[in-house]
């Protein structure tokens, strides 16, 4: 018999009844039980959740605290997830709304389930640290149900036996250890549970023999369109749903309305609710740019774009199969470019990727299980590939989740069909396979402890990677290590001598002359982002002029840095505390009213526009504004200042009392500063009771 072929035996038929193990058999044939299956179940479902299990006492690490977290790395609050809101509200926004530059992520369950989470475990007034835990066991608990799903999708197609084999796959799978020890590899699981549960619950609702089949569909098309919003990248199952069901001898033609209606709706609904964010939080920004640290494909071109992909493809299809140096951050490095069509790397994945494909489309009569393998890896893998589009990413393990459920398949049938001459070797491979892989799964699970493990552990098995050292370096600073963290920059610089990210942060870790050619060098790169890198390159060469005693060239530079990026906060700021404190008072209105076209209700602009009012001495304009911004900003000390302006503006407008309130509120605060000390001082004598 073909290797995935189904079996007589195997194979669906109208008014069959299902025995215990999951197989159909002809009405009066009496069930095979299994006894056994449910301890084998239990046991490989303990084993794919125990080897991840060491993820119990890791806290949020690498992207967790910009997405997850109570608390961002600024130590600003973000509020889609530190409090509870409506739940349509996460519908209309990014994913990080309110936590730092808009990204363009539409995910609004996966951010409720962070928020779900955080109200329950982390202490409302804390950073969330303590919250941890929760969500690291919610993340166990999604990969063992992702791990029970892959049987009950399996069992149908082949029996107990391969599918008890596809599930050990899928939960051991070291791959997986991406998605499931980062808390925001939670995406993936949801997108995962969600689809798969989804596809269970229609094709038995588009069996011939199904009751309550419009329910059903209901059912399933909510759960695709909840699969679609916890990642973007599930609107795949909107192809692998058609072809499992015909895998399983379903015939669609007789329901293609309804088909059509569970596939589509769902579809256009989550397509038109991200559009519309984008066009309300995106699109106004100008064009989206990604690092060339993150994604070396992203402003690659299209052909070197698409031939890179494809060697990429080829990699992640050997990690699939044997998963070794797994990291959580690839970039710029580990792939370097395919500029070449005649390049070896290039024709050669896509020979072997092609021949695959179509070696699996012409057994998908013959060996259903084995196409329907290749259509899983394939069709979930592509959408990340940055072969349709470039992403955010060239590469990561945790965007393979769901396309492992592919290479589960494939050993499933391989078991199904394995010769019995054969059975002794293949179960020790499959042993060793399995043995590695949980091993693997621990040590990575271990290594995402905390960004100084992550991040110290993965520059060993990417070495070449720019953005880990970079990564690594920013720990290594953060723990006082200047010069290990130096080091660490400069050997980022010698990998790409390019890097415009690696000469900005190198060249703020050293000092003397030597900071000012670094990021001349950043300035000059071809690799350079203006928008983004540029931006902040040309930020600190304003600071460096600045300290050296050049404040004509240093305020060019950092107009020059807002031109790059209108739409920075903290550039603007920075220049309106400048103008305004060398009273060049029609330039810090130019500045303001730039900004507020952009940022109407933004109240550090507020705030610059009353500070603006009260140095021009328009006091009830400035009394207004600062009463309309002030609670809503952290005690900085420009922000102290306003609050002592305000307090100024009271006592210029007659209000002594409500002056001396404001000085007594924030004097603690101005007790930092020498000048606002001094000016705390005076009003609070100015507005003494006479």
């Amino acid at each position: 018999m073909p290797l995935g072929a189904t079996p007589t035996s195997f194979a669906r038929s109208p008014g069959a009844g299902a025995d215990t193990d999951g197989v159909d058999r002809p009405p009066g044939a009496p069930p095979r039980h299994r006894p056994r299956t449910g301890l084998w179940l239990a046991l490989i479902l303990a084993l794919s959740v125990g080897v991840f299990a060491p993820t119990l006492l890791n806290g949020f690490t690498y992207d967790d605290p910009h997405y997850a977290r109570l608390t961002n790395p600024d130590g600003e609050r973000n509020p889609m997830v530190a409090s509870l809101q409506p739940f349509l509200d996460y519908w209309q926004v990014p994913m990080n709304h309110g936590a730092g530059a808009p990204c363009r992520g539409f995910r609004p369950v996966t951010v409720y389930g962070y928020a779900l989470v955080n109200h329950f475990a982390a202490d409302p007034v804390g950073d969330g640290e303590d919250a941890a835990m929760a969500h690291h066991i919610i993340n166990l608990l999604l990969h063992g149900l992702g791990t029970l799903l892959v049987f009950f999708l399996i069992r149908p197609l082949l029996g107990v036996g391969p599918a008890l084999v596809g599930c050990m796959v899928f939960g051991v799978h070291a791959l997986h250890s991406g998605a499931v020890a980062a808390i925001v590899g939670r995406a993936e699981l949801l997108a995962f549970a969600l689809g798969a549960a989804a596809t269970l619950l229609a094709t038995r609702a588009l069996s011939p023999t199904s009751g309550r089949s419009a329910a059903r569909l209901c059912a399933a098309g909510v759960m695709l369109l909840l699969a679609f919003a916890s990642k973007e990248s599930a609107v795949a199952w909107v192809g692998f749903l058609p072809l499992y069901a015909l895998a399983r001898g379903v015939p669609l033609r007789p329901r293609g309305i309804a088909i059509a209606l569970l596939l589509g709706l769902p579809l256009v609904l989550f397509l038109t609710l991200r559009q519309l964010m984008l066009a309300t939080h995106i699109a106004p920004l100008g064009p989206f740019t990604v690092e060339y640290d993150a994604n070396p494909l992203f402003n690659a071109g299209t052909l070197p774009r698409l031939r890179t992909a494809t060697w990429i493809l080829l990699c992640a299809l050997g990690k699939t199969v044997w998963p070794c140096a797994l990291s959580c951050h690839y970039g710029d490095g580990p792939f370097p470019l395919v500029t070449a069509t005649a390049d070896p790397r290039f024709l050669g994945a896509a020979s072997v990727l092609l021949a695959l494909a179509a070696a699996a489309f012409r057994a998908r009569r013959h060996a259903p299980a084995l196409a329907l393998a290749a259509a899983a890896w394939f069709g979930f893998s592509f959408i990340t590939s940055n072969l349709a589009f470039p992403i955010e990413t060239n590469f990561g393990d945790r965007l393979f989740y769901i396309p492992v459920l592919g290479f589960a398949l494939l050993l499933a049938a391989a078991a199904a069909h394995c010769p019995a001459r054969w059975r002794t070797p293949a179960i020790l491979l499959l042993a060793a396979w399995v043995a590695w892989n949980a091993g693997q799964s621990v040590a990575r699970s271990r290594a995402w402890f905390d960004n100084t493990t992550l991040f110290t552990t993965d520059v060993t098995h990417q070495p070449s990677s720019v953005g880990l050292h970079i990564d690594l370096a920013g720990v290594q600073a953060s723990r006082f290590d200047a010069a290990g963290s130096r080091a660490t920059l400069r050997r980022a610089a010698e990998l790409n001598p390019h890097s415009a990210r690696a000469l900005r942060l190198l060249a703020e870790s050293v000092a003397g002359p030597e900071a000012e050619p670094l990021l001349r060098r950043a300035l000059a790169s071809p690799l350079l982002v203006r928008a983004t890198e540029g931006k902040r390159v040309l930020w600190q060469l304003g600071a460096v002029y600045a300290r050296d005693g050049r404040p004509a060239a240093a305020r060019a530079a950092v107009e020059a840095a807002l031109a790059c990026d209108p739409f920075d906060e903290h550039v603007r700021m920075h220049l309106l505390r400048e103008t305004l404190r060398a009273g060049e008072l029609q330039r810090c209105r130019w500045l303001l009213d730039a900004g507020l076209a952009l940022r109407p209700d933004d109240p550090n602009l507020v705030l610059y526009r009353a500070a603006l009012a009260h140095h021009q001495r328009q006091f009830a304009a400035a009394a207004q504004d600062f009463a309309r911004c002030l609670d809503h900003l952290p005690p900085l000390q420009f922000v102290v200042e306003g609050r002592l302006w305000h307090a100024d503006s009271l006592l210029q407008l007659g209000d002594p009392t409500g002056a001396r309130r404001i000085a007594v509120q924030i004097r603690s605060h101005a007790a930092r500063w020498p000048e606002t000390a001094a000016e705390c001082a005076r009003l609070l004598t100015a507005a003494a009771p006479r």
